[in-house]
């Protein structure tokens, strides 16, 4: 392709570019347009719903409130839980009202209309409910109120009149009270005037009493009086009975009821009015979301077509990078020079290859031989390169085992020999005690390579003696006889066990060399056992410190020593030496004027 071309596919691309992105940009506008008003048509009818509803469930309580038995604490102080939701319901109904009214979206003048008329319908019924609940607080029941105040006026008078004697006036105030107790409870007009007439008949002749007797005045005047004013209080509780209207269309009752009839004609024509609105909007939204989907698909398209072109050109690229690995080969390819996930992938498989590279050259290394070299490790997830690493570790594993194994049997080798050697200076001065040891320390302090060695016998008088050492300081020396269990090796001849120490006091024990006095490091003490009797304490020090092979090698040299120790102790004994003493050549004068030396 030459310049030219070039330069017009870049054009042509610009300006290809430039119209999808102005139709992506109104599309988009257009959609969120769109959505954001379906939005919020979907939101009114929800709200407009719920304020239906919560018409509904007012109608409902205030019939729950008619027909309920109210609690003590409305008739004491006019409200309870019934009155108490019912007001809460109202409020909630204003509430909805309001948030409707905001998500009105230019709305015709008889919507608001009927909406507003709807809200104060609402209104009209708390007013009125107000009244009704006050009024039906005032009434009462037996126990508070006007009630309670008539039928204990009433039971003033009826006991008054029995206590005249009088029987046709009994009969007439009996009725009187049949007659209130229907009027309580059916609140009728017609059995209101009945009680009206007759408890007035009974108070007109006793309101009369200027013929009677002085003690007969007074009797008809109270009777009158209390008359009067049970009469009253009938009449103050069927006014407010009257004006409540219960169980009729008079009175607030009647009043609500027409309330609850207009509220719901009411909103039924907001309603049909509100969902012809949304409806037509709704057409309206949906032919943008339609417009705004063609446009998407348009450029969609475009896109992918443009898209797919450069992808094949990707693909193709990392296909023949594919059939280069499947080959085998460890060549890198270029690949693809991009910042995106293809040229990722490309150079996760270059990466791949040169890992795989420095693996075949890992490989060969140990192939001859060279373990030196390690192989790389892309991620914990590199199965071969942790595989490979593995084999390596477990090769050198193998050659440090083959290599102690092997620097183990030189050390039992050399063990035996030196067991062979010793057991020949043991044979060959089984008659010269100070000879045997002397010889004995210094052979075993090059064969161990320590710094400090000392052999200690038991003497007759159960004492540890120091009859030779190598390379102790001039206090060490002379240091006064040990009892048996007294510091470190009076307690190894006591316990008849081997110690080991890695961490020597400061003041234990120093080496005197031609370069000045150095403190060991370690210290091994063995007893010189045979048959659970003591002959005596090896101690070696030194600054490097003992194998296990060391201390195993000097527990059986000690058994062979005390074996040659018991061996001279015998002898002598025989040969009838050195008597007096319980530790065989110890008996001995040598042993004796050591002991009265160190002492």
């Amino acid at each position: 392709m030459n310049l030219l071309n070039r330069l017009s596919l870049v054009r042509q691309f610009i300006l290809l570019s430039g119209i999808i992105l102005f139709f992506a940009v109104l599309s988009a506008g257009i959609f969120f347009f769109s959505v954001d008003r379906l939005f919020k048509l979907h939101f009114l009818s929800e709200s407009f719903a719920k304020y239906r509803e919560s018409i509904a469930e007012i109608q409902q309580e205030y019939r729950m409130f008619i027909l309920s038995t109210h609690q003590s604490e409305f008739y004491e102080t006019g409200d309870d839980n019934q009155t108490a939701a019912l007001f809460f319901k109202c409020e909630m109904s204003y509430k909805i009202y309001d948030e409707i009214r905001n998500e009105l979206d230019n709305p015709n003048e008889d919507l608001l209309l009927n909406l507003k008329e709807s809200n104060n319908l609402i209104q009209k019924f708390e007013k009125n409910f107000r009244i009704l609940s006050a009024g039906l607080s005032k009434a009462g029941t037996e126990k508070i109120g006007l009630t309670a105040d008539l039928y204990f006026s009433g039971n003033q008078v009826e006991t008054k009149i029995k206590q005249t004697g009088n029987f046709e006036d009994i009969r007439q105030i009996e009725e009187v009270r049949k007659l209130e107790n229907e009027y309580l409870q059916g609140h009728l007009n017609t059995t209101a005037e009945n009680f009206l007439k007759k408890s007035k008949l009974i108070l007109d002749k006793y309101s009369n009493f200027k013929d009677s007797t002085q003690q007969l005045s007074v009797i008809k005047m109270r009777i009158s009086d209390a008359l009067a004013q049970y009469i009253n209080n009938f009449e103050l509780l069927t006014n407010i009975y009257s004006q409540a209207g219960l169980g009729n269309k008079n009175g607030i009752d009647g009043t609500i009821q027409k309330i609850f009839e207009e509220s719901e004609h009411n909103t039924g024509s907001v309603s049909a009015m509100l969902f012809d609105d949304i409806r037509q909007k709704y057409k309206l939204y949906s032919a943008l979301l339609l417009i705004f989907g063609f446009f998407i698909i348009f450029f969609t398209a475009i896109l992918l077509y443009w898209y797919s072109s450069i992808l094949n050109k990707k693909v193709r690229a990392l296909k023949k990078m594919s059939l280069n690995m499947a080959s085998g080969s460890l060549l890198q390819l270029n690949g693809i020079d991009s910042a995106d996930e293809f040229g990722q992938i490309s150079q996760n498989i270059n990466k791949h290859l040169a890992s795989l590279l420095n693996k075949n050259q890992f490989i060969r290394a140990i192939s001859e031989l060279r373990i030196d070299a390690d192989p790389e490790i892309l991620s914990n997830d590199d199965q071969l390169g942790i595989s490979l690493k593995y084999m390596k570790e477990n090769i050198l594993e193998k050659d440090k085992k083959e290599h102690s194994a092997k620097q183990e049997k030189e050390i039992q080798d050399r063990h035996v020999r030196g067991l062979a050697e010793f057991g020949g200076i043991l044979r060959k001065n089984t008659d010269k005690p100070e000879l045997l040891s002397y010889e004995l320390v210094s052979n075993l302090v090059k064969f161990l390579d320590a710094e400090v060695c000392g052999i200690y016998l038991l003497s007759a008088e159960s004492h540890l003696v120091p009859i030779a050492t190598y390379a102790y300081n001039e206090r060490k020396i002379y240091e006064k006889v040990i009892l048996s269990g007294e510091g470190l090796v009076g307690t190894c001849a006591l316990e008849k066990i081997t110690f080991y120490f890695e961490d020597l006091p400061e003041d234990y024990i120093q080496i005197i060399s031609g370069f000045g006095k150095v403190k060991p490091k370690t210290l091994l003490l063995t007893p010189l056992v045979l048959n659970e009797d003591v002959y005596g304490v090896v101690e070696l020090a030194s600054l490097k410190g003992f194998t296990k092979s060391d201390i195993h090698f000097l527990e059986t040299l000690g058994e062979d020593i005390a074996a040659t120790l018991a061996f001279m102790r015998t002898r002598e004994l025989s040969a009838g030496q050195m008597r007096n003493s319980a530790a065989g050549f110890l008996k001995s004068s040598y042993v004796k004027n050591k002991t009265k030396e160190a002492e």
